[in-house]
């Protein structure tokens, strides 16, 4: 991988199901949602994030930042919007948080038949 690629600047952030936050390749934000912890803590479309805990927004440093809010530590996010720069706090502990399939017991199991090598 090259070093863009090692270093998290050159791709986006997605947060959906851990700040509500989905983020582009340069820290815009493209989509909040409704109450959700960046959302409550007055995230908008408009705004694009440059620093997220004092050092400039990358992929990583925000992952980074999402981890280390298990322990308390509230996430700090400097936010552009229009001409305008502000700090927001959001008190997320949930740590980073993915879509995950779990299976139910006594359903059929589809999954497997879809994914299987075809004969």
């Amino acid at each position: 991988p090259s070093a863009l690629a090692k270093s998290g600047r050159g791709s986006s952030g997605d947060y959906l199901y851990s700040l509500g936050l989905s983020l582009g390749r340069d820290g815009r934000v493209a989509t909040v949602l409704w109450d959700s912890p960046a959302f409550n803590a007055g995230i908008g479309s408009a705004m694009t994030v440059v620093a997220v805990n004092d050092v400039e927004y990358s992929d990583h440093a925000m992952g980074n930042a999402i981890a280390a809010g298990k322990d308390g530590t509230p996430i700090r996010l400097l936010v552009k919007a229009f001409d305008r720069f502000r700090t927001i706090s959001i008190d997320y502990r949930g740590g980073l948080r993915y879509p995950h399939l779990e299976r139910i017991e006594g359903r059929p199991d589809y999954l497997t038949q879809i994914l299987a090598a075809r004969k």
